[in-house]
């Protein structure tokens, strides 16, 4: 696994360059990846009802079913990529803090599993307790027990804005 994930070309990102990400843009990169896989649920629940009829535990195992190869595929994306559709909209990667690289997929699994755990069964207060252990990261680098766990961090990959420069001799006197 690990001589895989160095074997693909990867796009190095020195934390140097990158700021961490913001609470609220992560926030935000989760809203829309939450939307899109319960969207994509949804229309499967849908689609088994159409076809099985009103059977809610056959409707119940489609859904999961789904809910669950979306979160792998989720997660392999975040893997190889460093981006879930969410972080790619709002201009975020997950990256290994040392290299700048992807985390992989063994670790992308790990990070989207405690995701879930902290999401699921707690109805959601997992997840802020994760947010908040994100806020009260000490390092500046925003890193979540999660985070922590997989060995990641979030950065900002948008490019820096650009400042514009006055010359001398245009500048008032």
């Amino acid at each position: 696994p690990l001589m895989a994930r160095h074997a693909m070309p990867q796009t190095r990102l020195p934390l140097t360059e990158h700021p961490a990400a913001q609470i609220e843009r992560r926030f935000l990169a989760a809203v829309i990846d939450r939307l899109i896989a319960w969207s994509i649920a949804g229309v499967v629940g849908f689609i088994a009802w159409l076809l099985i009829g009103a059977d809610a535990v056959a409707i119940a195992v489609a859904v999961l079913g789904s809910g669950a190869l979306i979160w792998l595929v989720f997660a392999l994306v975040l893997g190889v990529s460093g981006m879930s559709p969410g972080k790619s909209a709002t201009g975020l990667r997950v990256i290994e803090p040392s290299t700048g690289a992807p985390i992989g997929v063994g670790p992308a699994l790990l990070r989207a599993l405690i995701l879930a755990l902290a999401g699921v069964p707690t109805f959601g207060i997992g997840l802020a307790t994760l947010a908040w252990t994100a806020a009260e990261d000490g390092t500046g680098q925003r890193r979540g027990w999660h985070d922590r766990r997989a060995g990641s961090v979030v950065v900002d990959v948008r490019p820096a804005p650009v400042m514009a420069q006055v010359d001398s001799d245009e500048a008032p006197r």
